[in-house]
């Protein structure tokens, strides 16, 4: 429901549970935050109360945060009463951070008996909405590319839906006359219905697609590119151009001729 509610209104949600057994039942919807790069935070107690910890309570677990942290941004126990507050702003503006993904935070069952005095901070003082631009020259290196290929393919992705860019992947479609194809996505990020459609991406791999034949230029536009096999989705041969915000997983596997770290809606190379 908050990862729906996310998707839906683009505003900030918080998951709540009981303990680590909470916790525990909610990591396969944070898997899925993590894989589909979902901004949500999420939050249980800790059963084990500061003035008891470590002696086997109800529900205690050591090192609870530590369960999670691979599949989110920031996990942090808050170790005061009065730390919660800046707990809870360090998850969302971690979650909110380009690439998004979830956050986990806990503390203390106790903490929450105790009366504190705090700030109360405005969000747009602590969480960056920030729209990353590419290096220029970058760009007119990808655009040159694009100009001078003879069957170049754009693959779109999850990206253009959340920065809200599915007109311009279209414009830039249609000013080079250039198919479109999607791998492994959550949302539509192109018009399915248009001409320069050619279906989302049965295969592991680019050549698996019935048309275009002979790419010699791949564009890829916010796909994350999730490979489950030996083989890279964009195959060696065609210069391939990465524009995405999500740059950890850029060059990792497929030989990429132009890097574009950038937030999809901020780029124009019509």
């Amino acid at each position: 429901m908050a990862a729906g509610y996310v998707k839906a209104s683009g505003e900030p949600a918080m998951v709540m549970q009981a303990g680590v057994v909470g916790m525990a039942n909610a990591i396969g919807q944070m898997f899925n935050a993590h894989k589909e790069q979902t901004p949500l935070v999420f939050y249980s107690y800790r059963t084990d109360q500061s003035r008891r910890a470590g002696r086997d309570g109800f529900e205690e677990v050591l090192n609870q945060e530590q369960m999670v942290q691979p599949i989110t941004k920031y996990t942090w126990l808050a170790r005061r009463g009065d730390m919660i507050p800046e707990t809870v702003r360090r998850a969302f503006k971690a979650a909110w951070t380009p690439p998004y993904g979830p956050s986990y935070i806990s503390w203390h069952s106790d903490f929450n008996d105790e009366r504190v005095k705090t700030e109360i901070i405005p969000q747009d003082q602590f969480d960056p909405r920030m729209r990353v631009r590419p290096n220029p020259d970058d760009v007119q290196r990808a655009a040159k590319l694009l100009v001078e290929a003879r069957m170049p393919l754009m693959v779109v992705g999850d990206e253009i839906y959340k920065a809200k860019a599915a007109a311009k992947a279209v414009k830039l479609a249609e000013v080079l006359g250039m198919p479109v194809t999607q791998v492994r996505q959550l949302y539509a990020n192109f018009p399915e219905g248009h001409p320069l459609w050619v279906g989302n991406l049965a295969g592991g791999n680019l050549n698996s697609l019935p048309y275009p034949k002979g790419v010699d230029v791949v564009i890829n536009v916010g796909n994350k590119f999730q490979h489950n096999g030996p083989n890279p989705i964009v195959p060696r041969g065609p210069k391939f151009i990465d524009m995405r915000i999500d740059h950890w997983s850029m060059g990792n596997v497929m030989l990429t001729e132009v890097p574009l770290v950038a937030d999809v809606a901020t780029v124009s190379m019509t």
